[in-house]
């Protein structure tokens, strides 16, 4: 497993093309989001792969992440 860094350190987990990561109470409507753009062919957001009351499982996507305060490019 490799731990990914941005967001919130050592609680974002990527094992292969899948990415665990602690569930907020915000998180069942960003699942039902991500499907509803797959659904409409947006594919470059992480699918849903898995919801539980404490974890959720993601298909992995490449790119970057930032902290708050967001700052200009």
């Amino acid at each position: 497993m490799e731990n990914l860094t941005g967001g919130r350190e050592d609680a974002i987990y990527r094992q292969g093309d899948v990415v665990h990561r602690p569930a907020q109470p915000w998180t069942i409507t960003i699942h039902s989001l991500l499907k509803f753009l797959h659904r409409h062919k947006f594919t470059q957001c992480p699918t849903p792969i898995a919801l539980s009351d404490t974890q959720e499982t993601l298909t992995y996507v490449d790119g970057n992440t930032y902290n708050y305060p967001l700052k200009g490019q």
